[in-house]
């Protein structure tokens, strides 16, 4: 989605607001922008042991689902 000539989704990425789903990847330069912010802890990267939003949802990672995702 680009906004304002911003690419959206890629300053989400950067910003570590969200990370990359394998499933619906189109850009993959997005696994280099997410591998950044991993490496500079921003956002959801600062957790030590960060969940990927569809795995909390689902429980698949053992974690309880319930509180801040």
């Amino acid at each position: 989605m680009i906004c304002d000539g911003t690419d959206a989704n890629v300053e989400q990425v950067r910003a570590g607001m969200a990370s990359v789903f394998d499933n619906y990847v189109t850009d993959r330069t997005l696994y280099a922008v997410q591998d950044q912010a991993w490496a500079a802890r921003s956002g959801l990267w600062a957790d030590r042991e960060p969940v990927a939003p569809w795995e909390g949802r689902t429980g698949t990672n053992g974690k309880s689902t319930t509180g801040n995702l």
